[in-house]
């Protein structure tokens, strides 16, 4: 799995790698089991994109990391993706090629911060 991310790429081109998408089925059936993510039903991306809406609003997204713990910046980057990394942790994005050479997901899937069609919606912009 982590070889799958020595080369910059993007969100579309991660998620054709089969490595990656069985290591992120696993880790949405561990996060569903532990309560800590819904499973949407297929088909209610309204009802999802209506939750993202109200639990962004209720957690801006920071300007910078000053004072936040670590639970609030993975919040941030769960409900903000690209934006969040890149204004939180700025040279982790810049390093793991998610932003700059490396292409940000953001530019190769308009209005996505996560990819659609995978069973999981992190988020619409």
């Amino acid at each position: 799995m982590h070889a799958a991310l020595y080369r910059p790429a993007g969100l579309g081109r991660l998620l054709e790698r089969q490595a990656v998408r069985a290591a992120l089925a696993e880790l949405r059936a561990g996060l569903v089991a532990a309560g800590w993510l819904r499973a949407f039903p297929p088909g209610r991306t309204g009802a999802a994109r209506r939750s993202l809406k109200q639990l962004r609003y209720r957690h801006p997204l920071p300007a910078d990391r000053a004072g936040l713990q670590a639970e609030e910046i993975l919040l941030a980057v769960a409900l903000y993706g690209d934006r969040a990394l890149t204004a939180l942790a700025p040279r982790f994005a810049r390093d793991a090629g998610l932003t700059g050479r490396g292409g940000s997901t953001e530019r190769e899937s308009p209005g996505l911060s996560c990819g659609s069609g995978s069973g999981m919606s992190c988020g619409v912009a």
